[in-house]
């Protein structure tokens, strides 16, 4: 995937973040994301402070 949106001030790491949720959306499978999400990526928590929002070339991320 790309990185546009990366360094995130935070250290969120936002691409592996959507390489776990998309197969996850496509199959139906997000008890299984959000478990490697809580074991793998929870240690870095979003502050939405919208860094990432304005690198995103591509518009894939929204500030909710």
């Amino acid at each position: 995937g790309c990185a546009y949106c990366q360094p995130c001030p935070r250290g969120v790491r936002i691409p592996d973040i959507f390489g776990a949720y998309d197969p996850a959306a496509m199959f139906d499978t997000y008890d299984k994301f959000y478990k490697r999400y809580n074991t793998n990526f929870r240690e870095n928590v979003c502050v939405k402070c919208g860094a990432c929002i304005e690198k995103c070339k591509f518009k894939a991320i929204s500030k909710q």
